[in-house]
């Protein structure tokens, strides 16, 4: 991410935050995890979600104006050799420097296929989850400025040669440090919000 990115960002694209509309400039798909050079993998692994289809509208009840709840999400094609998994959801639409963070989950026992509807924040014992962009654990729902386009949102399964060594609440970047260098497949699904 360059420096003129993140000025222009802040400057045509934050204020749509607070007045709504469509912004100047957003955080862009490069700047997704999925898509940083050290996370890469040859393996695929296979998301879907008994609530979306790849591309379609995510439910209203799993966004900030609804029950601001997790979404359902199940996997397969996990490698036999894997330790642990971990799930970044981003907003690359976000009038943001970087990628708004909705959803970090993070040393998923690999023997489990998804988690569950409306998962809670706090530390799990096959799990744990990290802070999203209003620095909160846990789930936050879709909440695109109001007037915007379609927003779109990735989540993104990284399946890794072993658990990784953060604290319940890390961040974002803790976590693409943790994982660099680590991941043997990974997979995502994308869905769709618009207020």
């Amino acid at each position: 991410m360059s420096l003129s990115h993140s000025i222009r960002t802040l400057v045509q694209g934050t204020p749509a935050l607070l007045t709504g509309g469509i912004p100047g400039a957003r955080a862009g798909d490069e700047n997704l995890a999925f898509n940083q050079p050290e996370l890469m993998a040859g393996n695929t692994v296979v998301l879907t979600s008994p609530e979306f289809d790849r591309g379609q509208e995510i439910p209203a009840p799993y966004s900030k104006d609804g029950q601001n709840i997790s979404p359902p999400i199940t996997w397969s094609h996990i490698p036999a050799d894997a330790k642990s998994i971990a799930l970044l959801v981003e907003d690359p639409d976000a009038p943001l420097p970087q990628p708004f963070v909705h959803w970090i989950v993070f040393n998923i026992d690999p023997f489990i296929s998804g988690l569950p509807k409306g998962l809670p924040a706090g530390e799990q014992m096959m799990l744990r989850q990290g802070k999203n962009s209003m620095l909160k654990t846990g789930w936050m729902g879709m909440a695109p400025p109001k007037g915007d386009t379609r927003h779109h949102y990735h989540f993104q399964v990284f399946a890794l040669d072993e658990p990784l060594a953060l604290e319940h609440g890390c961040g974002r970047s803790a976590l693409l440090k943790a994982m660099d260098g680590h991941v043997i497949a990974r997979g995502e699904l994308i869905g769709t919000f618009r207020r």
